[in-house]
């Protein structure tokens, strides 16, 4: 029998939640996102009952950053995740975990973000860039790659962000299955496009990737990178266009309940609305897009 330090107070071991994540693992390999997040979901849930030791610590932390990079590519389990994520550090603290302390900071920075709570975000990013930086291993500067360059587009500063979502969108298409790295890379490498003024790259790459996430077997990223489309097109005034994918990622979406799909195509319908003159129909859109956030 395992010693009771490695049990929850169910009675449930370490050990068969290693198995789990094993199972999330393959899952992951075979393109099953909803299956791994089903998985992952559940260890992390499981393993807050049990007490903390090395071995508790090193698994939560660990099956915590997966889960929030396959959340994200899922655009779901957003709140529950960063309640997840805020017990991680503490975990990742413990075992003097700092490659996790840097990448769990950088995901709640974006998690942050997305809930409109810039100051938090800014704070965690500067964190997490800062221990990324420090330990300078070409593995970490890849994975942290899309949160750094979200931590400049957040300041405006588009061109030295675009860099890093050149790297993120490129370590995303090129990741083997069962990994799963910087899956926003190209939905900001094409809005910092766009505020650059380069609407038409802005666009091919939003088509390129969706292509890419859909043959991938990542259909929840598709619809999101859908959304920004529509966004995109009416960039260019292709409001027809724009109006068409915007409201099929929506209906998607709901569809999927990816809420990260809905929060983008919820904006870009109430942008579609504005430009068109309906600003009642925008106003109200509006209003979902931030309750959502």
């Amino acid at each position: 029998m395992p010693p009771i330090e490695s049990r929850s107070k169910n009675g449930i071991g370490e050990e068969a939640l290693q198995i789990e994540k094993n199972l999330a693992q393959k899952a992951l390999s075979s393109g099953d996102r909803d299956t791994a997040w089903r998985h992952l979901h559940s260890v992390t849930g499981r393993l807050i009952d049990f007490p903390a030791s090395s071995e508790r610590d090193t698994l939560f932390t660990s099956t915590a950053i997966e889960l929030a990079n396959v959340s994200f590519v899922l655009g779901k389990g957003f709140p529950e995740l960063t309640e997840t994520l805020q017990r991680a550090i503490s975990a990742a603290e413990r075992i003097g975990d700092r490659r996790s302390m840097a990448m769990i900071n950088l995901h709640l920075g974006r998690l942050f973000y997305f809930a409109e709570k810039r100051d938090s975000a800014m704070s965690v990013f500067e964190v997490g860039k800062y221990e990324a930086e420090a330990l300078g291993d070409e593995d970490i500067l890849t994975q942290a790659a899309e949160f750094i360059g979200l931590y400049y587009f957040i300041q405006g500063r588009f061109k030295e962000a675009i860099g890093y979502f050149e790297r993120a969108a490129h370590s995303f298409e090129s990741e083997k299955l069962g990994r799963i790295i910087n899956p926003s890379g190209p939905l900001w490498l094409s809005y910092s496009a766009a505020f650059l003024g380069q609407f038409h790259r802005a666009i091919g790459t939003l088509d390129y990737y969706r292509r890419v996430a859909t043959e991938g077997g990542d259909h929840g990223l598709a619809i999101t990178l859908r959304a920004v489309l529509g966004i995109m097109l009416l960039g260019i005034k292709k409001n027809k266009e724009a109006h068409f994918h915007l409201s099929g990622a929506y209906q998607e979406a709901r569809r999927t309940k990816n809420l990260l799909a809905s929060y983008f195509a919820k904006g870009g319908l109430a942008f579609h609305h504005f430009l068109e003159g309906r600003l009642d129909e925008a106003w109200e859109w509006v209003v979902q897009t931030f309750e959502e956030s």
